[in-house]
């Protein structure tokens, strides 16, 4: 396991048709850039942010903490990148969201579903509740910057 303690933030952006793209950054690298670097052979797609407006996540608050819209029977199991083309289901990449007392597990991240050689990734539980909440508040208020 990675011993040391990641950050989570979030960039936004939008996109054509005028929604608004969430993707995770951590340790402000996009997750996005940190998948890709591991397609070799540029084969697996374009990955991109979260696009609420297009897919029901439930409040993100919960969901981020792996409560409320799961994928399968794996408690926790998000989707933290979706396809670039903003549906979530095209070319996803999913973890499972694991709450700590003190700490927030993201692990057994898979894409093209395949497990991906990353992770696991370990936030402190104040930080990264602090980085949702900040994107809940953004998306509110509809703002990308």
């Amino acid at each position: 396991m990675n011993a040391s303690i990641n950050t989570l933030s979030f960039t936004y952006a939008t996109i054509p048709g005028g929604a608004l793209a969430v993707a995770p950054c951590i340790d402000g690298r996009l997750l996005t850039e940190l998948v890709k670097a591991l397609d070799e052979d540029g084969i697996a797609g374009t990955f991109g942010g979260l696009v609420p407006e297009y897919f029901n996540y439930g409040p993100l608050d919960a969901y981020f903490a792996g409560r409320g819209h799961t994928l399968g029977d794996v408690p926790g199991h998000i989707y933290v990148l979706g396809c670039e083309c903003g549906e979530v289901g095209c070319n996803p990449v999913t973890a499972v969201v694991t709450m700590l007392d003190e700490t927030v597990l993201w692990s057994q991240l898979t894409g093209w579903d395949t497990p991906l050689a990353m992770g696991p990734f370990q936030f402190d539980r104040p930080q990264y509740e602090s980085a949702v909440r900040e994107l809940v508040t953004r998306l509110a208020t509809g703002r990308a910057s």
